[in-house]
């Protein structure tokens, strides 16, 4: 399945096109048509994760939009930082740089940058932390280390756990991409890849505030909403609960704790869902299965993860259409066919990869490549 949707995302290219490489959701229009999310330098590295090709059609066509010099935002998922990664990956390590070096400066030097994960700081270490593990470039952890000192400084502390302003007119919200758990991530992240335990000192006390909002289902687990204050339970990665376990388990997996082991199971018991509307990464049933195989990693005798995953997978693969180009997956709301990593394609075959043959996520929330990539080769 993840090769045949590959195949159709390939089949879909349309290097003639100025506005965009591959088809997507339109918030790739709102912010830019290179990024990771919803762009094509994400599309990019997932195939190459996928099937380890690299068009040099496609490869050029993100080098002239490059080459326009229009400003690009910082961020993991939307700017440079994740474009930088990806670039890494794809062998193009000098245009990488240029683009880490903009960011990581950004980070640590701009005051309205968010925190978070998807747009902001705790992204932007993330890709620095990749950038060391693809480069052995000992100067990317030395910014990611001036990341989190920013990070802490800004912190506000509600006596549950830290956490970040959001953005002017937004709310404050829980989970992995905009929420405190992603910035619990990265620290995590940051931890592992230095041995420098403060980090995860300060990764629990971040996770703590994501925690202390979960709610008691009927059904006895744990349900996490968008938004503190908010009513609705959301279960997915970008707001909401798998968001908060996939945290979780990074923490557990570098502490041991015993406390988080036994939450676990009921986080799992609460986000599990028997429908899921969307195919998609962010805010679809790729994203419960992606938390459901970090859960695996961890607890690997949980029943729970085999028990939900066969359903979860039956509901995104009713959703795809099968042609003679491929397989094509529909994005948000399921009004148009996307290929891009938010909420088409690409993540739901990353996703699909992973749980075929138990590889890595190739998601960029952990600040690391898969294993064995390295250099651009």
């Amino acid at each position: 399945m993840a090769a045949d949707i590959a195949r159709h995302i390939r089949a879909g290219a349309t290097p003639d096109r100025a506005d965009r490489l591959f088809p997507a959701d339109p918030e790739l229009f709102r912010t830019n048509p290179l990024s990771v999310a919803w762009g094509a330098t994400g599309v990019l590295r997932a195939l190459r994760h996928l099937d380890g090709g690299v068009d040099p059609d496609h490869l050029a066509w993100v080098h002239r939009r490059l080459d326009a010099g229009r400003p690009l935002p910082p961020g993991l998922y939307v700017g440079a930082a994740g474009i930088g990664v990806a670039l890494l990956e794809l062998g193009a390590p000098e245009r990488a740089a240029d683009l880490l070096e903009s960011a990581a400066v950004r980070a640590v030097r701009d005051p309205d940058l968010p925190a978070d994960v998807a747009t902001g700081r705790a992204g932007i270490g993330l890709a620095l932390l990749a950038a060391a593990d693809l480069t052995g470039d000992p100067a990317y952890l030395d910014r990611a280390q001036a990341v989190a000192t920013t990070l802490r400084r800004e912190a506000e502390d509600d006596g549950s756990g830290l956490w970040w302003a959001p953005k002017a007119g937004t709310a404050r919200s829980i989970g992995y991409l905009y929420g405190s758990s992603g910035v619990a991530g990265f620290l995590t992240a940051l931890a592992v890849a230095t041995g420098q335990r403060q980090h995860l000192r300060t990764a629990r006390r971040a996770l703590g505030h994501d925690l202390d909002r979960g709610q008691v289902r009927a059904c006895g687990g744990l349900g996490y909403n968008a938004h503190v204050g908010g009513v609705a339970y959301e279960p997915y990665y970008s707001r909401g609960g798998s968001g908060v376990a996939m945290a979780v388990t990074a923490l557990l997996a570098a502490t041991g704790d015993e406390r988080l082991r036994e939450l676990l199971p009921r986080m799992v018991r609460g986000l599990v869902t028997p429908v899921t509307v969307q195919p998609g990464l962010f805010t679809g049933g790729a994203s419960i299965g992606e938390m459901l195989l970090d859960v695996r990693a961890v607890l690997p005798a949980e029943p729970q993860v085999d028990a939900a995953l066969e359903p979860l997978v039956a509901a995104i693969c009713a959703v795809c259409r099968r042609g003679p180009d491929g397989v094509a997956v529909p994005g948000s709301g399921l009004v148009r066919y996307s290929a891009d990593v938010a909420t088409g394609a690409a993540g739901v075959a990353l996703f699909l990869r992973r749980l075929a043959d138990g590889t890595p996520t190739a998601d960029l929330r952990y600040g690391r490549p898969l294993p064995g990539v390295r250099d651009g080769r």
